[in-house]
């Protein structure tokens, strides 16, 4: 999902559960993440506040959405449309007595299951090197990517992803790494992952390996 308002472009990802008419997310099942006037990343959104992030609603059988995000303690409301071709769209305000004022857009789309091999290069603690990883998400939304580099060998990175962010950590050549991957589509119409480190800044963009027939 992407809120767009006059203080900026926040992605709020999330894997969200439906029971029935309900709608719930929390914990690492929501992760929001928002651009800088530089274009770096942070986590949290613009609004972060102090506490635990959480999103509950409704979606009725006409497509009519509803729901209330709470960013740390800073409470959204939002309201949409569910179209036909699996996009809602609506817009959102804060609530009565909100410590982080905002308002604006927002549109959300549903992702797929991610499993595949990406290429780039990404400049990693030791400088810049040529990289090939294999991204397996499972059901539980866990994520294992399994790769080599040119210059250190093989590696695994672990962690979570949610909607279209993973949060992964793990070793390359010889030391801790923590990074955080954007999966988007790119201007070839290719899928692509953006990596950036854990301070948000941008370290590369792999690009999906497509088998030619």
């Amino acid at each position: 999902m992407v809120a767009t308002s006059a203080s900026g472009t926040t992605f709020i990802e999330t894997n969200l559960a439906q029971n029935a008419g309900s709608l719930s997310a929390s914990g690492k099942q929501l992760v929001l993440i928002g651009i800088d006037g530089q274009k770096s990343l942070y986590l949290g959104g613009s609004c972060a506040g102090n506490g635990t992030n959480t999103l509950s609603g409704t979606i009725n059988h006409d497509g009519a959405v509803s729901f209330t995000l709470n960013e740390g303690g800073n409470l959204f409301n939002a309201s949409g449309i569910l179209n036909p071709t699996d996009i809602i769209t609506g817009t959102f305000q804060s609530a009565a007595g909100s410590a982080c004022l905002d308002s604006g857009t927002f549109i959300a789309r549903k992702t797929t299951l991610l499993s595949a091999t990406f290429s780039g290069q990404l400049a990693l603690w030791y400088g810049s090197d040529s990289v090939t990883a294999t991204f397996d998400e499972k059901s539980d939304y866990s994520m294992t990517v399994t790769g080599t580099t040119s210059q250190t060998g093989p590696f695994t990175l672990t962690g979570y992803i949610a909607g279209n962010v993973t949060v992964l950590s793990g070793n390359i050549g010889g030391a801790a790494v923590q990074v955080i991957g954007m999966h988007a589509t790119g201007s070839s119409g290719v899928p692509t992952v953006d990596v950036f480190d854990p301070s948000g800044k941008s370290i590369g963009t792999l690009t999906q390996q497509i088998a030619h027939k």
